[in-house]
């Protein structure tokens, strides 16, 4: 329970929290003598039917757009109650046709754009599946970095359609999901468990020629996994936890897409001195399989730029039909503590944050770059009374370098 009074800058709560603690949900108070709570077989099932009419200016001469299409499609959405603390949500044929458009962004240095999950099974749980590499109080681009990006899984085919003159074709727009299961909750012992599994269609394009038509792969059958697990200890002190990730594709495109992907990690926190001071870091692995044309695809591409002139720790192998990657990220901070004469706290985060030559987590991740050292300090002096005229005041520190794995100071 808390209460606050906005024209005095105060804020009540039921169980004391003094702002120097530098926590919030932790500190709030706890419910007790609940026991033996029943078990409660919730089980919701939502079947669905979609009739979708379109109306658009006909183009001459292309059978594709005549001027109207028309489609019906039906699916069905589900949740079990396993336990009171687990859940099972599954889908068959997804309908996102209502989610919120993204807003159009563009980048001129090259590097990818990052898109908000908006679909509504893969927002449910995502804090427990999400895995960010960094997350430093400093900030920085190395904190899009992500182990699981759901926005891969029923993105955009990545084959293109070559047409001659007088051919048109029709393209799928995304790739559909046949089917999802997740499988996430935390358990009253402390176990965070997450499962996911995802089965993507395999999309053709349709090419038109005079009449005659013919197909053309544009995207391969695809399976996702994400499996994710925590564990708290010694009241939340303590978390250690585990992540590992699959993306495995049919034959088909194998020239431009990895056959397998698979990438995981082991990650820590520990507080001490009631959670003033803190001790957090991961450490990430990626494996590619593929022909050589797809590996090289990956060692040329525009996160890892092996064929660049000034490269010292690598160089490109057009032979490879595999690639291991690793990462890693080390941090100690400081968040709460006594406060000063004029109820000033001091707080601060420094770490490094590593990124090897072959570290690949698109394929089912994000990662803007690789072959990246970054060392970041942040320092925070927080002023949490009011003094002379002010309520409370704030002064920051950051600073950030970075070096590639030759030794280069970036």
């Amino acid at each position: 329970m808390t209460r606050r009074l906005v024209h005095k800058e105060e804020r009540s709560t039921g169980q004391l929290n003094p702002q120097k603690s530098g926590v919030w949900v932790s500190a709030f108070g706890e419910l007790r003598g609940l026991k033996n709570i029943p078990m409660h077989r919730q089980v919701e099932i939502a079947p669905y039917i979609i009739a979708q009419a379109d109306k658009y200016k006909k183009e001459a001469g292309n059978p594709f757009a005549k001027g109207f299409d028309k489609k019906l499609t039906g699916g069905v959405d589900g949740k079990v109650a396993v336990t009171n603390d687990l859940i099972l949500d599954f889908t068959v044929n997804p309908d996102f046709g209502q989610v919120e458009a993204d807003p159009s962004q563009v980048r001129l240095d090259g590097y990818q754009n990052y898109f908000e999950e908006k679909r509504p099974f893969f927002i449910e749980s995502s804090n427990i599946f999400k895995y960010q590499l960094t997350r430093s109080e400093a900030g920085g681009d190395y904190d899009a970095d992500l182990l699981f990006y759901s926005r891969r899984i029923g993105s955009s085919p990545h084959g293109n359609v070559s047409l001659d003159s007088g051919e048109f074709a029709k393209i799928p727009q995304n790739t559909a999901i046949l089917g999802a299961a997740k499988f996430s909750g935390k358990t009253r012992k402390g176990w965070s468990i997450g499962v996911l599994e995802t089965v993507t269609q395999r999309e053709l394009a349709t090419i038109d020629n005079g009449g005659h038509r013919s197909t053309q792969l544009v995207e391969p059958a695809t399976n996702y996994f994400v499996s994710r697990i925590q564990k708290d200890s010694k009241s939340g002190n303590t978390i250690i936890g585990g992540v590992l990730t699959a993306v495995n594709r049919e034959h088909g495109l194998d020239n431009i897409l990895n056959r397998e992907a698979y990438s995981g990690g082991f990650d820590f926190l520990h507080y001490w001195k009631k959670k003033t001071w803190y001790i957090k870091g991961n450490i990430v692995f990626s494996h590619l399989e593929g022909n050589k044309a797809s590996i090289l695809n990956t060692q040329t591409a525009f996160e890892h730029l092996f064929q660049r002139p000034d490269a010292k720790a690598f160089s490109v192998n057009p032979n490879r039909t595999s690639l291991t990657g690793t990462g890693a990220t080390f941090k100690f901070g400081k968040i709460g503590g006594k406060s000063g004469k004029h109820g000033e706290v001091f707080k601060f985060e420094t770490g490094i944050t590593l990124r090897s030559p072959e570290l690949e987590l698109n394929d089912i991740g994000f990662m803007l770059t690789a072959n990246e050292i970054n060392h970041f300090t942040w320092i925070g002096l927080h002023y949490q009374q009011p003094f002379s005229i002010l309520r409370n005041a704030r002064l920051n520190y950051n600073h950030w370098s970075r070096w590639d794995y030759s030794g280069k100071y970036i």
